[in-house]
């Protein structure tokens, strides 16, 4: 619960590690960052009940390789048909392709 509990900078900076993370070329530093601050909001989103956020945090999360596991889709299929938006559901079964080629065992 505490890590959903942050500040609107704590939020901001997160989202700032998103976007130096998903620069090509980036340190693997950056890129660690991005997925542990994606994976956060993304939590945080869920644990909020923001469905709508919730799915674009998902895309951003897949976008930067963060570990996508089965609940957070599930939950991710939910909030997509609470949504009712044929844009973001073309845009998270696009990401689930993109994801899960080639599922592992412990995810979709």
């Amino acid at each position: 619960m505490a890590d959903i509990l942050m500040s609107r900078q704590h939020v901001r900076d997160m989202k700032r590690d998103i976007k130096v993370g998903m620069v090509s070329g980036r340190a693997p530093e950056a890129g660690a960052a991005a997925r542990t601050a994606a994976l956060k909001l993304l939590d945080r989103s869920i644990a909020f009940g923001h469905c709508r956020l919730a799915v674009i945090r998902f895309l951003v999360a897949a976008e930067v390789g963060a570990g996508i596991t089965l609940d957070r889709v599930r939950y991710r299929e939910d909030a997509v048909v609470k949504c009712n938006d044929a844009s973001l559901s073309q845009s998270f079964s696009a990401a689930l392709k993109r994801i899960f080629v080639f599922p592992p065992a412990d995810t979709l």
